[in-house]
């Protein structure tokens, strides 16, 4: 398992590994999900205006 936290705009919409997640009011998340068999965490920030931004994590390389 692996804890995510992020910050993002209150508006936008957030998909962690294809799921969706919610934020608080604020836009903060914090959540904690497994480990995919690939090791790479996606994460989509999408705006209200349909831009979207991928963050991905390969965790192997923090070994």
């Amino acid at each position: 398992m692996v804890r995510v936290v992020a910050e993002v705009d209150p508006l936008s919409l957030v998909f962690l590994n294809g799921q969706a997640v919610d934020t608080n009011p604020r836009g903060q998340l914090e959540t904690v999900v497994p480990i995919p068999d690939n090791s790479v965490i996606r994460l989509v920030v999408r705006s209200p205006l349909g831009t979207q931004q991928v963050y991905e994590l390969d965790l192997n390389s923090l070994l």
